[in-house]
């Protein structure tokens, strides 16, 4: 997914919501906790048992960005995943990347 498609999908989304990622239809989810930023890609890494970021933290970091046309992965235990949607759930008052 490139970035400048994520910041459309959350831009109406409750920005208190936390991010998480699933690698498996109904695995575990993942906190995302950290964001990695380079000139050709940015990289979302989770890790179990860290403090999710809100998507009120990822704007103020990506706002700052002036080329927002880069890919956006995640990274999980050492590997690198594309990601191609988002699925809101709010009862929890979160979203998963898929």
């Amino acid at each position: 997914m490139q970035l400048t498609n994520f910041l459309h999908l959350v831009n109406d989304l409750d920005k208190s919501y936390t991010i998480f990622f699933c690698k498996e239809k109904n695995g575990p989810q993942w906190p995302i906790f950290k964001v990695n930023l380079t000139s050709s890609k940015c990289i979302l890494a989770c890790q179990k048992d860290k403090k999710p970021k809100t998507i009120q933290d990822i704007l103020y970091l990506f706002s700052r960005l002036k080329q927002k046309n880069i890919s956006l992965t995640v990274q999980s235990e050492g590997q690198e995943y594309h990601f191609f949607g988002i699925q809101i759930d709010p009862q929890r008052k979160r979203i998963n990347l898929l």
